[in-house]
């Protein structure tokens, strides 16, 4: 499985990479247009334990590893929608110095059509929110949906808001904080 993305910096440039998922089953036959059916059963399977997904940028390679025991719901959102190539062509839109790298918004307006108000409940916070952890974004309780952020600090005052950490980049940060 091949993933696309891009990512708009704040100073114009360009950051393209695609991610090659490592130590998950990848021929799983999971064709995107099941990205207009989340409520199907392929979209619905549970994660392994751990995983890893490794992105390569034009600014370099990095892998991040999901802990399910972490948060089981999240994980699992985040293993289908890589499973699904969710993340295909999409870019980071949201970029705030020294806090967070944001991405999950889908270009297809079917896709968001379907996705938009497929929420899933609040995992607990298992792990606090440092630098190099991925989390979903949420407006409020049990509002999380695909939307993902990368800590480029130690956040910490996210873990009481509920922001419960799935992964963490485990190589490449520099590549990220870039």
């Amino acid at each position: 499985m091949r993933y696309l993305c891009g990512m708009n910096l704040p100073t114009g440039l360009r950051w393209t990479f695609r991610s090659l998922p490592l130590a998950m089953a990848c021929a799983s036959g999971v064709s995107q247009t099941l990205l207009t059916q989340p409520e199907s059963a392929v979209m619905q399977r549970s994660a392994p334990a751990t995983f890893r997904v490794r992105f390569e940028t034009s600014q370099g390679a990095f892998t991040v590893e999901t802990r399910r025991a972490w948060a089981p719901v999240g994980t699992d959102r985040f293993y289908n929608l890589v499973r699904a190539g969710f993340f295909d062509g999409q870019r980071f839109f949201r970029v705030r110095a020294g806090f967070i790298a944001q991405f999950g918004l889908h270009g297809d307006s079917a896709v968001i059509a379907a996705w938009k108000h497929r929420v899933m409940p609040d995992d607990s916070v298992r792990t606090s929110n440092v630098r190099g952890t991925l989390a979903y974004a949420m407006t409020g309780p049990d509002t999380r949906t695909t939307q993902i952020y990368i800590n480029l600090a130690d956040n910490q005052r996210l873990d009481a808001e509920g922001f419960a950490p799935f992964g963490r980049v485990v190589s490449g940060m520099e590549v990220v904080t870039r």
